[in-house]
């Protein structure tokens, strides 16, 4: 069957699911749906990342999606849906279909704002540990996110965030990460606003092969230097516990046998795997700053952040930088680059799994018309690990154009 049939057909029903839902999570005075379709045309000369010897792949993606919004005057709900069907040559096995759902919402009383974010995605992502051999795996990404702002007074508000995020593989290591976060926000000035918050994570690696229990805590502030400077900082400490299971398999006993020509020895039972339980404890700090300046026609933000996060089979400490700098050349043409630096941190001892990865991507964007847009863009990108000498790098260019319907909206 035709792969873009396949495509049409299931984002028209997915897209028609999600509109008539709308009745039901709020009493709307307005909605409206922008529906777009795009064609991409991709050359990659080493889409595995890997540093085997790998063929070069053109690929072509066809990706209809909708975005809609439902509103009144104390509610919101705002969402959107993305089928991409992806047809590859220089490759057998690469074509997939890739999906991408996401759902906003919110409620406001009088001292009250209550939220719910969520989305789901479902695609194919690069396997960076397995460089030696590289391979695509499918990946399932679901998230939920509900959230209650209550204001004490004019410049004091608490919030309670919870967050369950999931990821499935069909080879590999699944978690799911469950966090709670308290935060107590301050507008101190009309510049300078102050933000504490404590947390909870609960998180679970490989169906309870590894769980690791964190408690943290933070404080920051954001601070407007001017109107076209702006500014944020936050500094803060975790502890984290985390118990690991292992397995060893033993043999009950061994028999002595003789094959004519000696004797040896060998296991005269079925294997039998023990599990044991370790448990550790680390500590460490967590930053997350940031940076946007916008000029008379460009926007320039850099960002720094350290944080925990599930790996494979272990929490990892990572490190990411990102620097995006976007100028708007005429009221047609656009460009923009974007540089993104990550290093990763085993944080269960396994020195080999430390890695860094860059990328860097420069793009242009030319509106044809009110409807028609025109894209292109080159990416480089490079995996390398601390202590092996692993490394892969790739290079990519694209040539996208893109149609969006009018938006249609109505009120009532």
């Amino acid at each position: 069957m035709n792969l873009f049939f396949v495509t049409k057909k299931s984002f028209v029903s997915c897209s028609t699911s999600l509109l008539m839902l709308l009745p039901l999570v709020s009493l709307a005075a307005e909605w409206s749906a922008e529906p777009s379709v795009s064609l991409k045309e991709e050359y990659n000369d080493n889409i595995h990342l890997t540093m085997v010897k790998h063929p070069s792949v053109t690929a072509t993606t066809l990706s209809p999606s909708v975005k809609f919004n439902y509103a009144t005057e104390i509610s919101n709900v705002s969402g959107g849906a993305t089928l991409s069907a992806n047809k590859y040559s220089g490759e057998q096995g690469l074509d997939r279909v890739d999906q991408f759902y996401t759902l906003s919402s919110n409620y406001k009383t009088e001292r009250s704002i209550f939220g719910l974010n969520a989305n789901y995605t479902k695609s194919f992502a690069s396997q960076y540990d397995n460089i030696a051999t590289g391979s695509l795996i499918r990946r399932t990404d679901s998230n939920i996110a509900p959230s209650w702002i209550w204001s004490l007074s004019e410049k004091n508000a608490l919030r309670l965030d919870y967050q369950l995020s999931q990821v499935k593989y069909d080879s590999g290591t699944d978690y799911k990460v469950n966090t709670a976060t308290f935060s107590l926000i301050q507008q101190y000035t009309e510049r300078d606003k102050l933000i504490f918050q404590t947390y909870n994570q609960k998180t679970d690696i490989n169906s309870g092969v590894v769980k690791s229990d964190s408690y943290g805590l933070s404080g920051g502030v954001t601070h407007d230097f001017s109107e076209t400077l702006s500014g944020s900082l936050t500094i803060g400490g975790y502890t984290v516990k985390t118990t690991t299971i292992t397995g060893t398999q033993l043999c009950p006993s061994y028999s002595l046998g003789f094959n004519g020509s000696g004797f040896f020895i060998y296991c005269g039972q079925p294997l039998v795997t023990v599990f044991s339980t370790s448990e550790s404890r680390n500590r460490g700090m967590s930053f997350d700053m940031s940076l946007n300046k916008q000029f008379e026609t460009a926007n320039l933000t850099a960002q720094y952040s350290r944080k925990l996060q599930p790996g494979d089979n272990t929490l990892v400490e990572t490190d990411q930088a990102t620097l995006i700098l976007t100028d708007k050349w005429s009221p047609l043409v656009s460009g923009s680059i974007s540089s993104f630096i990550l290093r990763s941190r085993n944080k269960g001892g396994v020195l080999a799994n430390n890695r860094r990865y860059y990328t860097v991507s420069p793009s242009l964007s030319w509106r044809l018309s009110e409807s028609w847009v025109l894209d292109t863009g080159y990416r480089y990108e490079r995996n390398e690990y601390e202590q092996t000498n692993f490394s892969a790098s790739a290079n990519s260019v694209f040539a996208q154009i893109k149609y969006d319907w009018p938006k249609f909206a109505i009120s009532r």
